[in-house]
């Protein structure tokens, strides 16, 4: 393997930084919170008031002191989680420490003492860690330790790939489009679903603060692994204390100082030397990636200062092996003799065209001719002749991308006093990613190579806590600061709008340059990139204060929450236009395109700056109650409110029913037609849709010790947990008249010169660049709306479950689970003004015409009016280390069904319809979520692998001792798709492909090959302008997944303080090629064949890793 000199230069500096501090150690210890109860008895089991217990820090020496109350109960909450020691003692008794405890995040651990009378001064240690069964919460998720999270297999380093060990809990979606932030090292472009709900309901907290980017409700940054203390990510009924979403909670603690020093530093790279190629492509991709990284954290001052520091960069170069949908080679230059005889149609003269080729060349137009040339030429046999020739479709290829990241964490903490601590916890990151493609595209498969796109984020987050501690009363208060810079744009391909031949103004030109379009032709990749020079900064505040109370068997807990976000953004949406070619006229889209006839054409004309304000008011109070020693009820209330967000400027619109069936007119734009609302008009605040004021959220759960032992517990419980929705349906009201109009019309087929400049079809639009350029000031006859519903409400979750916990052993743990929920008012995309289809009269040229507000375009309604149901079984086993073995298992067996499993657009699943197939008839959306996976087990573990024994040499020591492997397996049932028909026989002319075929057979009766899925027989199209389909929406179900990660690990212990660690870790170990659903579009050439892949093929990555 070649290894660059700055890349060794790199490796020697690791090893320089951590030999400049030996002789410091120690592992770092978790700052998050949970808390310590138990009782106190003696020996014929009486209960002792007003004995003394003491619970210490064994990393920071830092300890608390609370007494029993009358029933021989304490409570220490609020206690940084870490190795604790707890001491009870009482006059005339002798003195009980307990040693080992582990607290864990959000952990309520039990310690209880039996003390023994005696009157001389005696101690008894009693090392043992916290018990594995939960009898004081009926919260269910596991806690991840950092030993754990440094040292399972994962790729890219991203934590988050533990979080999907649990049950219930199922990976980021593989064919997942547009959303969140670069996937670089830090950030996260999508999060898992957990319990049959969608990622944008999860809720993630760093050391306690908010870092849910409010834009996406994805986590804006984290931390690296060797900066993570440990995270819990709690998948169903967790404490009112947390809100603002009905899914998981994420949970991060970051690492801190102790009383001895402690670090170390790494460096991970891999390089497509040893990894295997991808099923669908003869060579491996161009790889060259390095982590490196270095992190320490000590005392300032001895059992009171503490500090961490971490940084980690990330450089990489990488091809993602692609494989796209292209016209051609015949059909590009209008030879459609593979099509069968009379099914495509001369415009000209609505009769098939006749001859060999059934196309007439000579009605080509040279623009779009050119255009489809820029696409790649096919190289992969599409049609299972075994060779490639004209008239093949399929394109494979690895585009190189880019992605470059730097990340530093601060942290720092300070006991003030016995009953004060302050501290504070900094993240910074700077991020860029080069992609030569996209996978957000507007129609069919994955957009093509050449149109590169450049993400760039700069992200800051800053938590400060202050802690009162005494021996019944603690009062938490956190400030949380975060600022993100994201910049979505496109370095200079060379390749111009103008200077090819296309002369329709352009958005934002003067300013950020000339663009070339985007090309999406119905069952093909699109070509070019219609989104991009988006500007978004938005910063949020937060402000928590949390009081907790023991009294008696009561331990109560009160806080408050205040929220402030500000987003101010210019998102140049589609300005470079979008050209769809669904075979409107021809009945072919591919001819459509070579005719020079778009169906439809977009792109929006003005300035879509915009300037979004929010506040939250949150409350909630919690009462646990030990009515029984063995029996804990805990009930509590939630508060949550958002107010809808308003503009500075009052540049919102909004979309009215009631108004447009009175024939309300606006007062501030009486040009706009009977229903459009504006912010200021009257009956309508600044925001135009209301704040929901009605989330209350209350709470019910119980936890029932049935053995007294703290061995077997059963535990359940019932909450509503209120969703705060993404600022994206408000964002896309960016794309509004009047300041920036979204044209979408269907330009004058027949007009040879609307290629190449459709806006001439519509005199409404600006004719020039400088009107283009200017932000627009009267609303344009058949407008375009985009954004929230105007009732729009809270959407909400009910959550329930049942588990059974058993230790089995000290060291082993099994959860028998019935999980459920049902969620209300989820959001989602409907087309308020869809075409209504009239059997018999219906054409693409009166779609218009057949709109119920003929006076506007398409309103993109982003409404709360959606439902899922979730049921589950879920079985988890874990063993605590012991005789070198740890490890976590679980299975899950569940069903989701929903009506839509996107929130909205920018959610984009691929293969899946972004809109109901017919918006007036949501019932028929009715199905499987594109997320149901009935079953999914995954496995992960550890073995230290025994040593040569104590009568080897050393050398033999050396050579076969401290072996480690750590492994991960992951299987699980298919995901569900839906089969559609981008010919749009409805004649809805909608975006995206929604109609879907007639079912007439089994569709999951297919061969189950990568040439032929599933059944296509099973689904028929209809006819143009035929209608809409009945075959169902997910009833067809994609391929299995399994996946194993291995790590094999060898120890160096240089000194008692001091570890090297080589590593070698195996992504995809057995190179089992994964695939993603089949193409799922009826009038794709490449129908029912499997083209990608959902995992990587076999990766190796290497890594040196010095602790101390």
């Amino acid at each position: 393997m070649k290894m660059h000199a700055g890349n060794g230069a790199r490796l020697i500096l690791v090893s320089l930084v951590v030999l400049t501090l030996v002789g410091l150690s120690q592992k770092s210890h978790a700052q998050g919170t949970g808390t310590i109860v138990g009782a106190v008895h003696d020996q014929v089991g009486a209960a002792m008031a007003g004995a003394t217990i003491t619970i210490k820090n064994a990393q920071t020496g830092v300890s608390r002191t609370v007494g029993t109350d009358a029933n021989g109960y304490y409570t220490a909450s609020e206690l940084p989680t870490g190795q604790y020691e707890v001491e009870a003692q009482s006059r005339g008794f002798g003195t009980v420490v307990r040693t080992g405890i582990n607290l864990l995040l959000a952990q309520t651990a039990r310690v209880d003492f039996t003390l023994k009378v005696s009157q001389v001064e005696e101690k008894i240690v009693v090392s043992e860690d916290a018990p594995l069964v939960d009898t004081q919460s009926a919260s269910l998720g596991n806690v991840e330790v950092s030993q754990r999270i440094e040292e399972l297999p994962l790729n890219k380093r991203d934590f988050f790939q533990l979080a999907v060990l649990q049950p219930g809990v199922l990976p980021p979606y593989a064919g997942r489009g547009s959303i969140g932030t670069p996937q670089v090292s830090g950030a996260l472009e999508s999060q898992p679903q957990v319990n049959g709900l969608r990622e944008s309901n999860n809720y993630t907290v760093l050391d306690g603060g908010f870092i849910t980017d409010p834009y996406f409700n994805t986590a804006t940054v984290v931390p690296n692994p060797d900066a993570i203390a440990e995270f819990k990510i709690q998948t169903n009924l967790t404490s009112v204390r947390y809100g603002r979403g009905g899914g998981a909670v994420i949970n991060i603690v970051t690492k801190s100082g102790a009383n001895q020093f402690h670090g170390g530093a790494y460096e991970f790279f891999r390089n497509k030397v040893f990894d295997a190629r991808n099923y669908f492509f003869d060579k491996v991709p161009a790889l060259n990636r390095h982590q490196f990284g270095v992190n320490v954290g000590g005392p300032i001052q001895k059992d009171k200062n503490f500090i961490f520091v971490s940084y980690e960069g990330l450089r990489q170069i990488r091809g993602e092996a692609i494989n796209a949908v292209v016209p051609s080679v015949a059909n590009r230059n209008g030879d459609f003799s593979s099509s069968p005889a009379g099914s495509i149609i001369n415009p000209f003269t609505n009769l098939p065209f006749s001859g060999p080729l059934n196309f007439d060349p000579t009605l080509i137009n040279p623009l779009a001719q050119k255009v489809l040339n820029l696409y790649p030429i096919p190289n992969t046999d599409s049609n299972g002749d075994g060779i490639v020739n004209d008239q093949d479709t399929l394109w494979s290829g690895a585009p190189i991308g880019r992605q470059q990241s730097d990340q530093g964490v601060v942290r720092w903490d300070d006991s003030l006093t016995l009953r004060q601590n302050i501290g504070a916890r900094y993240v910074y990151q700077n991020q860029t990613a080069l992609k030569n493609f996209q996978r957000f595209a507007f129609s069919g498969p994955i957009s093509v190579p050449g149109f590169p796109t450049q993400d760039r984020s700069t992200t800051s987050n800053l938590t400060a806590w202050h802690i009162l501690a005494g021996t019944q009363f603690t009062n938490d208060i956190r400030f949380t600061y975060q600022h993100n810079n994201v910049v979505f744009g496109r370095p200079k391909s060379g390749l111009g709008r103008l200077p090819f031949g296309f002369t329709f103004p352009q958005a934002g030109q003067t300013g950020l340059g000339d663009v070339f379009p985007q090309f999406g032709i119905g069952g093909y990749s699109s070509i070019g990139n219609a989104d991009g020079d988006v500007f978004r900064v938005y910063q949020v505040y937060q402000f928590q204060d949390t009081v907790t109370y023991v009294h008696g068997k009561h331990n109560f807990t009160a806080g408050a929450e205040v929220n402030r976000f500000i987003m101010d953004s210019q998102a140049y949406f589609v300005r470079m236009g979008i050209y769809f070619s669904l075979g409107f006229f021809s009945f072919n889209p591919v001819a459509d395109m070579l005719l020079g006839m778009p169906s439809f054409v977009s792109g929006a004309l003005g300035d879509p700056a915009r300037n979004f304000r929010s506040t939250g008011f949150n409350w909630f109070v919690e009462d646990s109650y030990r009515l029984h020693p063995r029996f804990t009820l805990t009930y509590g209330l939630r508060y949550e409110m958002q107010t809808a967000p308003t503009e500075v400027h009052n540049r919102l619109a909004a979309f009215s029913p009631e108004n447009a069936a009175a024939g309300t007119i606006s007062k501030l734009h009486p040009e706009a037609p009977a229903g459009m609302v504006f912010a200021g008009d009257p009956g309508f605040p600044r925001s135009v849709i209301a704040t929901d004021k009605n989330n209350f959220a209350p709470r019910l759960s119980f936890a029932w010790d049935l053995t007294g032992k703290g061995t077997t517990s059963l535990r359940g419980g019932f909450g509503i947990f209120y969703d705060v929705a993404p600022i994206i349906p408000y964002a896309d009201s960016s794309l509004n008249p009047p300041e920036f109009p979204l044209y979408f019309y269907t330009p004058d087929p027949f007009n040879p010169t609307t290629f190449a400049n459709p806006i001439t079809s519509n005199p409404d639009l600006p004719q020039n660049q400088a009107d283009a350029d200017k932000p627009g000031t009267t609303v344009l006859p058949f407008s375009s709306l985009f954004g929230p519903g105007i009732h729009n409400r809270s959407p909400y979750v009910k959550q329930w479950n049942l588990s059974l916990q058993r230790a089995l052993t000290s060291d082993i743990g099994v959860t028998v689970a019935y999980v459920g929920n049902s969620a209300t008012k989820l959001l989602g995309s409907v087309e308020t003004n869809q075409p209504v289809f009239i059997p018999g009269q219906s054409t693409f040229a009166n779609a218009q015409d057949r709109r119920p507000y003929p006076l506007l375009g398409l309103i993109y309604d982003h409404g709360t009016r959606f439902a899922s149901n979730y049921n589950g079984l879920q079985i988890s086993a874990t063993k605590r280390m012991s005789h070198g073995v740890s490890f976590v298992s679980a299975y899950t067996w569940s069903k989701t069904i929903d009506y839509n499993s996107q929130a909205i657009t920018y959610y984009h699943i691929l293969g899946h319809p972004v809109f109901p197939q017919n918006s007036y008839d949501l019932k028929a959306e009715r199905g499987l979520s594109s997320f149901d996976v009935p079953h999914r087990v995954v496995f992960s573990g550890t073995w230290n692998l025994p040593g040569p024994g104590k009568n080897a040499n050393a050398v033999t020591r050396m050579l076969l001792g401290d072996w480690e492997t750590n492994g991960i397996v992951s299987l699980n049932s298919g995901y569900p798709f839906t089969v559609v028909d981008s010919a749009n026989p409805s004649t809805t002319g909608e975006y995206g492909p929604t109609d879907r075929p007639n079912l007439v057979g089994d569709p999951n009766a297919g061969p189950h090959t990568v040439a032929s899925w599933f059944n296509t027989a099973a689904f028929q199209a209809l006819p143009p302008s035929g209608g809409f389909g009945n075959a169902g929406r997910n009833i067809v179900r994609g391929p299995t997944l399994k996946a194993v990660d291995l790590s094999v690990f060898k120890n160096f212990n240089i000194q008692e303080k001091w570890k090297v660690q080589f590593r070698a870790e195996f992504f995809n170990l057995f190179n089992h090629p994964n695939f993603l659903p089949p193409v799922n579009d009826i009038s794709s050439p490449t129908f029912g064949r499997i083209t990608e892949t959902s995992t990587d093929a076999r990766e190796i990555q290497f890594g040196l890793k010095v602790s101390f």
